[in-house]
């Protein structure tokens, strides 16, 4: 066993005798083992235990026997208490992932404080058979097939090459001795469900059930690698900047071979689900279907989809002291009285204003249903909606453009177009410039 561990080892990770690894130790058989080994290896190795007070004297037991464990060893050991349940109320999680978050939070701070390379967690064979099913069950994509990863940034799994009777059975070559969590046996949790009751079953449908999953789980990690190249190489084209956009090619993923597979993997990154992707395809044609979530938007705009982030929609007042502001966007604000040294600049990103017919303060805002104004160069009153549409505008971009009032009248489309009852004439002797 202590050779299928060295070989895992040293295929997976670039770990030197003089590197120094955080090695999460519960007191249970699994944490024990790899701590053990770990040792055995020469690896400069430093324990972590938390304390997450969930099960009453137990968890004291626990570690006492950690803190024991460590002095036999010759180990610094690193501990901590926590409230979980406090933690999970306050962050309105389950227990679960609450214990999930704070363990991991502390032994990356653990990690930097001491200058580890790693943190070695003590997974096996048979957590990967379990993540696996649970994923199956949930709908999870290929990526939630793979099991448990031997690495993931810092956190590495020497132990996934074996299983937990390979352990017991190490642990009892060793006279290693070790506590157990009474809470392994609960089936309230869902992992432990699977481990005491499903795969159980599915060992009596086939003894060698375990074993074929773990091959299953090796099967599905080469079709991810041969999946990830795909998506990348067909979303090159398909995905760019524009701005402060993600803009999406819709007709080129529907024309492709996959076309729910690569806008799931382009729209994971911005926090839209399954069940959205498919929808914005069965919209793709449509202009101004929008699907939301806690930070973007996501909207369908003549076969493109426009990715932006959810704004909260507030406005902002300019005063006439006022030279410079930042917020909402950056402008410059400069007076010129009677009309002195003034000419006149053909750019959209320069308002240029008869000053005596604003009145302060100026108010930037969003555009509002129903709002008109007068465009320049143009003769009569306009809708702003239209104005938008003859400019191309798609919803988000739409919805990302300030308005300059003055009195509630627009002064200025920012950027765009100034209204005409505020232009610069012959008569005009003082004059305001505003630059974008």
């Amino acid at each position: 066993m202590r050779n299928t561990v060295k070989q895992y080892i040293a295929k997976h990770f670039d770990i030197k005798r003089n590197d120094k690894i955080i090695v999460a130790l519960s007191g249970g058989a699994d944490s024990v083992c790899l701590t053990h080994i770990l040792l055995s290896f020469g690896y400069t190795c430093e324990l972590a235990h938390c304390n997450f007070h969930l099960r009453g004297e137990e968890s004291n037991r626990d570690e006492q026997f950690v803190t024991e464990f460590a002095e036999k060893l010759h180990c610094k050991l690193h501990k901590i208490d926590f409230d979980t349940t406090a933690f999970a109320e306050q962050h309105k999680v389950s227990i679960e992932m609450a214990a999930r978050d704070l363990r991991y939070n502390w032994f990356e701070k653990l990690r930097k404080e001491n200058n580890a390379k790693y943190i070695a967690v003590a997974h096996h064979a048979d957590d990967s058979v379990e993540t696996f099913l649970m994923n199956l069950t949930r709908g999870a994509g290929l990526k939630g097939l793979c099991g448990v990863a031997p690495q993931n940034g810092h956190i590495i799994r020497p132990l996934l090459c074996i299983d937990r009777n390979e352990i017991l059975e190490y642990l009892k070559q060793h006279n290693l001795t070790f506590v157990e969590d009474s809470t392994n046996k609960e089936t309230i949790y869902t992992r432990n469900k699977f481990r005491n009751e499903i795969i159980p079953t599915l060992q009596n449908v086939n003894p060698a059930a375990k074993n074929n999953i773990l091959q299953t789980i090796d099967y599905l990690n080469e079709a991810n690698n041969i999946y990830q190249k795909f998506i990348a190489e067909n979303t090159q084209n398909i995905v760019k900047q524009n701005g402060e956009y993600i803009e999406i090619d819709l007709e080129k993923i529907v024309s492709s071979i996959a076309p729910q597979s690569i806008l799931h993997e382009i729209l994971k990154n911005y926090g839209f689900n399954s069940a959205q992707c498919r929808n914005i395809l069965e919209t793709s044609e449509a202009t101004g279907k929008q699907f939301r979530n806690e930070n973007f938007v996501a909207t369908t705009n003549r076969n493109k989809l426009i990715i932006s982030k959810e704004k909260i929609i507030e406005d902002y007042y300019i005063e006439l002291s006022d030279k410079e502001i930042d917020t909402p966007i950056h402008l410059k604000i400069e007076q010129f009285e009677n009309n002195e040294n003034f000419k006149l600049e053909k750019n959209t990103n320069i308002g240029q204003f008869d000053l005596d017919k604003i009145k302060f303060p100026l108010k930037l805002r969003h555009w509002q249903k129903g709002d008109s104004f007068y465009p320049i160069g143009m003769k009569g009153k306009k809708l702003v909606s239209d104005f938008f549409v003859d400019k191309k505008l798609s919803i988000p971009e739409k919805e990302s453009t300030w308005l300059l009032t003055s009195a509630d009248e627009i002064v200025w489309i920012v950027g765009m177009r100034p209204d005409n009852r505020y232009k610069i004439t012959e008569n005009t002797k003082n004059i305001l410039k505003i630059s974008l």
